[in-house]
């Protein structure tokens, strides 16, 4: 079983784990809209109630994000 599910039909379809980490753990995703396949970094549920966590990982996200 997967740790969380992506809305049946959405945009998203979750692939396999690639890797975890400190984190939170990084899955393959296919974005059917643009058609190509993807990552994904989760953060760890236990962190994401830690607002100084959760705004590492926004920034980690901003500053690796492509334009």
């Amino acid at each position: 079983t997967k740790p969380f599910e992506l809305p049946e039909g959405g945009r998203y379809d979750l692939g396999e784990l690639i890797a975890s980490g400190g984190q939170g753990d990084v899955y393959r995703i296919y974005d059917r809209r643009l058609r190509r396949h993807l990552v994904m970094k989760v953060l760890d549920r236990a962190l994401a109630a830690d607002s100084m966590s959760v705004a590492r990982f926004v920034h980690e996200a901003q500053v690796t994000a492509v334009t």
